[in-house]
């Protein structure tokens, strides 16, 4: 999507929220009126009104953060200002942490990376990219590798889109993982890396980190 698109759009669904919240407040006071008048009825029917305009306020609110989930992965959208903070929240070192933490599992301990709704794992897949998947690991957790968010989405849509990942639906072809990985490795700027502060071993020692990364 175009940024003055999307520029556009976010602001469209910021000022449709706060037009329907603030109907919907108005609507609110006008049926407290009608039922201290005595008109149970009117501030009854008014009441659902005021319902209608939050729920409007909700799912716009809704629409627009589906909006920035989806230019997040669309580097020349993060001069969006409300795209710059949403991605910032994913390259912090916790979530870096976490998603090494998630990579390494997924070639030393697969079974704990299998889904409940999806009950296989293609692990010949896994094998195959396996140095693909610990380089990516280690470089998540070096200090001095630059992530970009887009990046960290790529993994995040990797390891919890089951239905769409070459690593858990056969029918996605497994060349599709070859380039995805190669993909993340080449966006990781390593310049100026140092020794790696925790391997791939030890971030799958984490706690909390046997399941998807969020």
């Amino acid at each position: 999507m175009d940024p003055y698109a999307a520029r556009a759009l976010l602001d469209a669904l910021v000022e449709r929220r706060r037009d329907s919240a603030e109907i919907g407040a108005a609507l609110l006071a006008a049926s407290g009126v009608l039922a201290v008048a005595g008109a149970p009825r009117a501030a009854a029917t008014v009441l659902v009104g005021a319902a209608a305009g939050w729920f409007v306020c909700l799912c716009t609110h809704a629409r627009r953060q589906a909006v920035i989930g989806l230019l997040l992965r669309q580097r020349s959208a993060y001069e969006l200002p409300e795209v710059a903070r949403a991605g910032a929240r994913l390259v912090t070192p916790e979530m870096r942490a976490a998603m090494a933490a998630a990579l390494a599992r997924l070639v030393l301990q697969p079974a704990t990376m299998a889904m409940p709704a999806w009950p296989y794992i293609l692990t010949r897949r896994i094998d195959a990219q396996a140095k693909q998947l610990l380089a990516i690991s280690d470089l998540l957790v070096r200090e001095s590798a630059i992530v970009h968010p887009s990046t960290m989405v790529l993994l995040q849509r990797l390891l919890n889109q089951t239905a769409a990942s070459p690593l858990y639906n056969p029918d996605v072809p497994e060349a599709h993982l070859a380039v995805l990985l190669g993909r993340v490795r080449a966006a990781i700027d390593e310049s100026g890396a140092g020794p790696t502060p925790m391997s791939p071993r030890e971030a799958a020692s984490l706690p909390g980190t046997e399941r998807r990364v969020a």
